[in-house]
């Protein structure tokens, strides 16, 4: 008996007008498991075609009414919408950025995309990031932000990198930004220097000794680093009040088997104690604080596990704009195999568009 009513409350959940039955409050738990694919506020023509088309899971919001009417006997909060929908059709003004910052991807009524962003959680996450970065450039003008200065540091013990390092601080977007190289073992026209027998921790602790910026950077030399990753790097630390941040969920490229993998991908956009030491940024006096250790491997797990004693928050951004590269001659001693078996292969080739927001 109790199935069959619970049937005839999503039925008219479902068909009933906008804002309607009350049905499904009696039942909490079955509330909080409900999913919708496809949310409008107000009536959808493309909302109504694709739920008789596809049988997808849709509902019209009247906020006249209150929100979730159908849900519940009172009104939830708009940012909880992020729990249920995977999509919105333009919504009001003036709940666009509260749905931006729950992470909720916004999409103008077109039958096409919307049916492609449906298909596809890697089309809605990219959709979300860039909306989150919109809406934060737009606030960072508004606000009159200056943009703190970003050292950028590098430690390379390779002479054949240093075009590429230069090359992917060059492509950055973020305005006001310092590169500063040290070379382990060689010595190059305009950087800083360190005999091969020192450490990388210690070499990592001159670099932050040497750099001028409010904000520090840590880039790898054989990575890749999309144009706006700094960018989005800064905006996660000062949205998320931050002062330490770095990408737990990040895209790998085995070139043995020309695979691209994304690792960790549920550790997006939330506080953690683990980051790829590649993408640590902080604060110039959080690096003074917890300088590296003086070790060569495991430099960047033992900050980590300091920071986390010391109950430093550890912000995790989203997994785009970035690429880790595993090659023969690379440092990490881990095996391909052990790390694409933790990870989950996307697409074939170093391909940054697939990376790219």
């Amino acid at each position: 008996m109790r199935q069959l009513l619970r049937r005839i409350g999503l039925f008219f959940e479902r068909q009933g007008p906008i804002g309607g039955l009350k049905v499904l409050a009696s039942w909490p738990q079955l509330v909080e498991q409900r999913k919708f694919q496809l949310v409008s506020f107000g009536p959808s023509k493309v909302g109504r075609e694709l739920e008789k088309e596809q049988k997808i899971a849709y509902l019209e919001i009247n906020s006249g009414l209150g929100w979730y009417t159908r849900w519940r006997p009172f009104p939830l909060q708009i940012g909880e919408l992020g729990k249920h929908a995977q999509l919105v059709i333009n919504p009001p003004e003036h709940f666009r950025d509260e749905l931006i910052r729950a992470g909720v991807p916004i999409i103008a009524e077109n039958k096409a995309e919307i049916r492609a962003a449906m298909n596809s959680a890697l089309i809605r996450k990219k959709i979300a990031a860039k909306q989150w970065r919109t809406r934060l450039l737009k606030m960072s003008e508004e606000a009159g932000l200056d943009m703190p200065l970003i050292s950028v540091i590098v430690s390379t013990n390779r002479p054949n990198q240093l075009a590429h390092v230069k090359e992917q601080f060059a492509r950055q977007t973020y305005p006001n930004k310092e590169l500063i190289i040290l070379t382990h073992g060689f010595e190059a026209e305009g950087c800083l220097s360190a005999p091969a027998n020192v450490s990388l921790g210690s070499c990592l602790n001159t670099l932050v000794l040497h750099s001028n910026g409010e904000v520090v950077a840590k880039f790898d030399d054989d990575d890749r680093y999309l144009p706006d990753y700094l960018l989005d790097q800064y905006f996660a630390m000062w949205d998320n009040h931050a002062e330490v941040v770095g990408k737990a969920a990040n895209y790998i490229y085995f070139s043995s088997t020309n695979a691209l993998a994304l690792r960790r991908a549920q550790t997006t956009n939330q506080f953690t104690n683990f980051v790829a030491g590649a993408t640590l940024m902080a604060r110039k006096e959080i690096f003074e604080k917890f300088p590296f250790a003086d070790v060569t491997r495991g430099e960047d797990t033992d900050f980590l596990r300091r920071l986390e004693s010391a109950g430093v928050p550890v912000f995790s951004t989203n997994q785009f704009n970035f690429i880790v590269l595993r090659h023969g001659e690379h440092t990490w001693s881990t095996a391909d195999h052990l790390l694409v078996q933790s990870a989950e292969v996307e697409t074939f080739g170093l391909n940054e568009e697939h990376v790219r927001v």
